[in-house]
């Protein structure tokens, strides 16, 4: 066998197919068309080495160290095929429990059906903190248990009402059993290990209350949270008064305490029932945190991200268009990777990462991207940047406000869905079907791709058919042609529509729009009465975003907002009003004229009619 040495860095096109490179030092060689096919490579490390083009097809990759890993663009066999521009490594099948792609660059990466898990340190620590935690009471007995029940298991369904009792049974055992020897010590050790498990159940609802507040959630908490307190208080006075509670005590435990040779008033009791409270209620967090209940998922959370720290880790590394089909992810962590328009189809496990603060945060989202029916399609709201919905069907699907920018759209069904407001900037939606959706206000920019769209007509208003003949395009009785839809669109490209409300700050509305009339690149076309609120049409130039303009917008208008200081002197003027004679302010400051049109419109025009747009209604 040829072991690489430091000095032997041009490994192009070689073969390691089955071959054993456990502990092998990859580093910063260029494996550019390599073949690992089968190959042992456990703890292998390939920081910083060149990937494109390697083939790790089946090849066992437990924790390996990928971290700095680039994929460049130049054709491994350095020929002008235009497939071969595309880079690619194959991790299809492959063993990547506790492997490290930190901060490597995996685009278009194929991870199809690949093992991800935890690396076997990790799980020999993750099993000695889960005893101790046991050791502590039945409460945290009953919510370790169940968490990692849920975690280890292969099936994808929840925890049964009978899986709950029986865990629930093993941690009043086990707490019995540890309580059982502590008597021997006196009535103070039981007094002291029952404390800590009321002390950790105080925790965890103090915990719930804080969530409670700061989502603003208006579920009502007072119920459980009275009756936990009054188990408690009850708990706490079988402590206080063990002696007076001794006939009962005899009554209930009286094998038991003949067993472990404590008479009746030292307090066994008291530990016993507080074995029994701490285990119902570990099993009732657990399964509310497991279920994604707004009080406790906090408990799952953090639950993940312990285990995720020893896991597959894909932190800060750039996944932009690779493939996790049929992939188990459990305990992959994906905090800070970039994760555009990544192929999750049937991946499994993907609950049981840390996904981190993008589009799987959502759990109707991973349901939707990991190709599962959704009765309820809505995603009115969320930040979907980078999501991959390729041939989905979201018909009437509800997009209200979403941030679909560089979502792969392409041949999505959209037939009826809400888009109303929702940013598409660099999405593709190449093929996609969008008859009878609505389009009012969406934002889209020069990278957006409209191509080959099969469409007959669109809404511009969220509610079409109150105002079906004037708010469908084209009205009633008219289809667009083949490409006429891509042509509706390229009269907006490089304008940017900004909705303002009847109850905004109409003085500082006032002076944001006379502030910007200065700015060249930004430039006031005109507005659209939509009932008592208006569309602002700006065009912006070439190198400036549709995003960045509203953006600049609304943060304009929050400082007005704030010099104003908060007092709106034109409050009782109608808004269109306002509107207009911001426009003439401005343009007499920007060398602009105003026209008028049906008292609906506005467009002002530039000294050189650069900028006259038509009224398209």
């Amino acid at each position: 066998m040829t072991h690489t040495t430091p000095g032997e860095r041009n490994l192009r096109n070689h073969t390691y197919i089955g071959q054993n490179r456990q502990k092998e030092d990859f580093s910063g060689a260029d494996l550019r068309g390599a073949n690992f096919h089968n190959a042992n490579l456990y703890k292998a490390d390939f920081s910083g080495a060149k990937l494109r083009d390697a083939n790790f097809h089946g090849a066992n990759l437990r924790e390996s160290n990928f971290t700095n890993v680039t994929v460049d663009t130049e054709p491994a066999d350095e020929k002008n095929d235009i497939e071969n521009t595309f880079p690619r490594i194959n991790f299809r099948d492959t063993n990547i429990r506790g492997t490290d792609f930190s901060d490597a660059t995996l685009t278009k990466a194929d991870f199809t059906s690949a093992k991800s898990g935890l690396s076997k340190s990790w799980q020999t620590l993750s099993l000695a903190i889960s005893i101790f935690f046991c050791l502590l009471s039945a409460f945290p007995t009953a919510i370790v248990t169940t968490f990692s029940l849920y975690f280890f298991r292969t099936s994808r369904k929840k925890l049964s009402l009978l899986d709950s009792l029986l865990v629930g049974f093993w941690s009043v055992v086990l707490a019995v059993l540890l309580r059982a020897g502590l008597i021997q010590l006196g009535a103070w050790a039981v007094n002291v290990h029952v404390g800590v498990g009321i002390s950790m159940i105080l925790m965890v609802l103090l915990g719930a209350i804080i969530t409670m507040i700061s989502s603003e959630s208006d579920d009502d908490f007072s119920g459980v949270f009275l009756a936990i307190i009054a188990a408690l208080v009850t708990l706490g006075y079988t402590m206080g008064f063990s002696s007076t509670l001794a006939p009962l005590e005899e009554r209930l435990f009286h094998n038991l305490l003949g067993w472990i040779e404590v008479s009746p008033g030292e307090g066994f009791g008291a530990g016993v029932f507080g074995a029994l409270l701490g285990a119902v209620f570990g099993c009732l967090f657990s399964r509310a945190a497991i279920s994604e209940n707004g009080q406790f998922s906090w408990l799952w959370q953090m639950y993940i991200r312990f285990m995720a720290r020893g896991g597959t880790t894909f932190k800060g590394a750039d996944l932009t268009e690779a493939i996790f089909s049929a992939a188990d992810l459990r305990g992959a962590n994906f905090r800070n990777a970039t994760i555009k328009r990544i192929n999750w189809q049937r991946a499994r496990s993907l609950e049981f990462a840390l996904t981190g603060n993008n589009y799987l945060k959502y759990s109707r989202v991973r349901q939707l991207v990991l190709g599962r029916s959704l009765k309820v399609k809505n995603f009115a709201g969320l930040d979907l940047e980078g999501i991959n919905l390729e041939g989905e069907d979201l018909s009437k699907a509800d997009f209200t406000e979403a941030n679909l920018s560089q979502a792969n759209l392409q041949k999505a069904n959209l037939r009826k869905a809400m888009l109303q407001g929702a940013k598409v900037y660099g999405a593709n939606l190449a093929k996609a079907k969008l008859t009878g959706a609505c389009i009012y206000a969406w934002a889209f920019d020069e990278s957006t791709v409209f191509k080959d769209i099969k469409c007959e007509y669109v809404f511009k208003q969220e509610y079409p058919d109150d105002m079906e003949g004037r708010r469908r395009v084209p009205s009633r009785g008219n289809k667009f042609k083949p490409g006429d839809f891509e042509k509706f669109i390229e009269k907006d490209r490089g304008t940017s529509e900004i909705l303002i409300q009847s109850n905004d700050n109409k003085q500082a509305l006032y002076n944001t729009i006379k502030q910007l009339s200065k700015d060249k690149n930004y430039a006031f076309k005109g507005y659209e009465a939509i009932g008592d609120d208006a569309l602002i049409k700006v065009k912006i130039s070439d190198d400036v975003s549709d995003g960045t303009a509203e953006d600049k917008f609304y943060k304009v208008y929050q400082s007005e907002v704030e010099d104003v200081n908060h007092q709106d002197t034109l409050k009782e003027m109608p808004l269109f009003n306002v509107i207009l004679e911001a426009f003439e302010a401005g343009a007499k400051a920007g060398r602009r004229d105003v026209t008028i049109i049906n008292g609906q419109y506005a467009e002002i025009v530039g000294d050189n009619n650069e900028n006259k747009v038509e009224n398209n209604e």
